[in-house]
């Protein structure tokens, strides 16, 4: 119980410093599971993750919070995220990072950087977890001016680690290449609306882990979201299908729900 409520405190810890960095924060959404009537629901809150774009001129998709010294091509990110809901909606799981990041290259639209990362991502029970150091480069390519942004964002990672279970207690190595995007749409001269569009797609292929059901899996999830730009709400809907770590149970619904923004 004392090592739970640690992990649960270095989750919300970092919030001071890292929800300034990020527009949307949470996300609530109630919804179907594809061929079943029963419903589900599924809540999500993430700070510092790559959805962290900002709109105005000059803003940077990719959020930077700390700087060693006059070094500016190195950061420091820690992030925190948690996703609970019914099994088949969403990954129930509490996630924890501190990537450092070392930016390569950089030119117009274009960003090219390697991170690595000590984390923690564990159940929402905390009774399964995986410790790990994830490494690998990044490219960002991405366009920030109205009336249309967008970011495209391959990575390919490897994750060497250890996971924690009653029954289970070994090393393993995952690769995990993926490829997100985002588009944004403003509605009108003034930027008072706005639609994003996202979509992200994760391939797994997992050595030695006994609790995965397969050594090759995937997660996909999409989503479209409508916010009135002064305002701290916005609408959404999200598909999410496949498996994530540490659970590895199948997902498959749709959700419909409302989102939360930072000022």
């Amino acid at each position: 119980m004392k090592n739970k409520i640690i992990i649960l405190a270095l989750t919300i810890l970092p919030l001071s410093n890292i929800v300034i960095a990020q527009t949307k924060i949470a996300d609530l959404g109630f919804g179907i599971k594809p061929g079943n009537e029963k419903g589900i629901f599924s809540f999500n809150f993430s700070f510092n993750r790559t959805e962290a774009t900002e709109e105005e001129a000059g803003g940077y998709l990719w959020s930077k919070n700390k700087v060693f010294g006059k070094h500016d091509r190195i950061y420091i990110k820690p992030s925190a995220e948690a996703n609970l809901g019914n099994i088949e909606s969403s990954p129930n799981n509490i996630l924890l990072e501190v990537p450092l990041q070392y930016t390569v290259k950089t030119r117009p639209g274009q960003s090219f950087f390697y991170d690595i990362a000590p984390a923690f991502n564990a159940s929402n029970t905390l009774d399964t977890g995986l410790y790990y150091i994830e490494t690998g480069p990044k490219y960002l390519i991405f366009n920030i001016h109205s009336p249309i942004g967008f970011f495209i964002l391959p990575e390919f990672l490897i994750q060497i680690g250890k996971r924690y279970n009653k029954s289970v207690d070994e090393v393993f190595i995952r690769y995990t290449p993926s490829l997100k995007a985002s588009l944004l749409l403003v509605q009108n001269e003034d930027k008072t609306h706005r639609l994003e569009i996202t979509a992200s797609i994760k391939l797994f292929f997992i050595n030695n882990d006994k609790l995965a059901p397969k050594d090759d899996m995937h997660l996909f999830s999409g989503s479209l979201t409508y916010k009135l730009k002064n305002k701290l709400i916005g609408f959404s809907l999200k598909y999410i299908n496949g498996y994530d770590q540490p659970l590895f149970k199948k997902m498959n619904a749709f959700t419909f729900g409302v989102a939360f923004y930072k000022k």
